[in-house]
């Protein structure tokens, strides 16, 4: 944006507002001003206030969007609203922000459940750059041991007994530092996982909800879909359906 310039819309707009700001920035939040730092996300929930600029050339990347499963993916994502949240870098709004406008743009027309997806999966990689920026010290190595076991394939079937002695610690001392490093419960932090993998494999129209909860990690289609239900507000077979 041009110098000088601040955006003000004194009622917001019916949709979502997700932003990513590539520089410092004056925002109201909350009835306050504060300076953004670059690099930082910020969500609006519709009908509230934008005020945003600076008195130096700014750049920002941004998305409008609406629907109850947006509000169901913003609600998983850990993300406050109103707030400011540190990020590694543009690279990854900027990434998903390109792979949401190739879906939207499609010549054979979106597919509303990819891109859902995408964004679900941006805001949760949005919510861990936000935890590691805001934890007090370097993330213990037996922590990210136990998370990149997780990572590299959620469908195995974890246990909190296997993680914590995968970490060399009890299951309570595993659960407590699980927390303190990533914000999150190990189970949660491995639910949440499995739960974006069925959204994707939700777009396979070929396969069954029991083919998708047994490549989710899940041996019984019922736990599959109550777990999926509790995470967003919705049956697999709505969310298929949108």
């Amino acid at each position: 944006m041009a110098p000088g310039r601040h955006l003000d819309r004194p009622d917001g707009t019916p949709e979502w507002l997700v932003m990513h700001f590539h520089d410092a920035v004056d925002v109201l939040l909350d009835g306050t001003v504060r300076r953004v730092p670059a690099q930082s996300l910020v969500i609006w929930p519709p009908g509230t206030r934008h005020w945003f600029g600076c008195e130096t050339r700014w750049t920002h990347s941004w998305m409008f969007c609406a629907g109850a499963r947006v509000d169901a993916s913003i609600r998983a994502s850990g993300l406050a609203t109103m707030r400011p949240h540190a990020q590694a870098s543009a690279a990854t709004a900027g990434r998903y922000l390109a792979q949401i406008h190739a879906e939207i743009t499609r010549p054979l027309g979106a597919d509303p459940l990819v891109v859902e997806g995408l964004l679900a999966l941006w805001l949760r990689e949005a919510f861990r750059d936000a935890t590691a920026a805001a934890a007090p010290s370097v993330i213990p190595a037996r922590m990210l041991t136990a998370r990149h076991l997780i990572d590299a394939d959620p469908t195995q079937p974890f246990t909190l007994k296997r993680l914590a002695q995968a970490a060399g610690l009890s299951r309570s001392q595993f659960s407590a530092e699980f927390r303190r490093s990533f914000g999150t419960t190990p189970i949660r932090y491995l639910l949440d996982l499995r739960m974006r993998r069925a959204r994707i494999l939700l777009t396979d129209r070929s396969l069954t909800i029991g083919d998708i909860a047994r490549r989710s990690g899940f041996s019984d289609p019922h736990y599959f879909a109550r777990q999926f239900r509790a995470h967003f507000a919705m049956s697999p077979r709505q969310s298929r359906d949108g």
